[in-house]
């Protein structure tokens, strides 16, 4: 499943070992299902508004997540027109950094 995505954000450092970054993160992901032959491809449009923090200096952890909206189409071969479809998503990550 090919994805475009992009984080916008600031990183806030509280000492040398703990940051917080509140970001909005874009996203858009493109689904090859193979049926119908003519139309085959899902398509779908996200954005977040998230938060991450970080623990650590050179061995970081980071957990994150957020909530947004997302926009699903198709190309739906019964009604010969596209479908849309919105809806609520969210995630939540778990992140390992190490810093050289």
């Amino acid at each position: 499943m090919p994805s475009l995505g992009y984080d916008l954000g600031y990183k806030w450092k509280f000492g040398n070992w703990f940051s917080a970054t509140p970001f909005i993160r874009l996203a858009y992901y493109n689904l090859n299902v193979k049926i119908p032959s003519k139309h085959p491809f899902i398509h779908t449009a996200e954005c977040f508004l998230a938060a991450r923090f970080t623990v650590g200096k050179k061995n970081q952890l980071a957990l994150g997540g957020g909530i947004g909206p997302a926009i699903e189409w198709k190309y739906d071969s019964y009604y010969q027109r596209r479908q849309h479809f919105l809806m609520w998503n969210y995630f939540a990550e778990i992140t390992y950094y190490y810093v050289f």
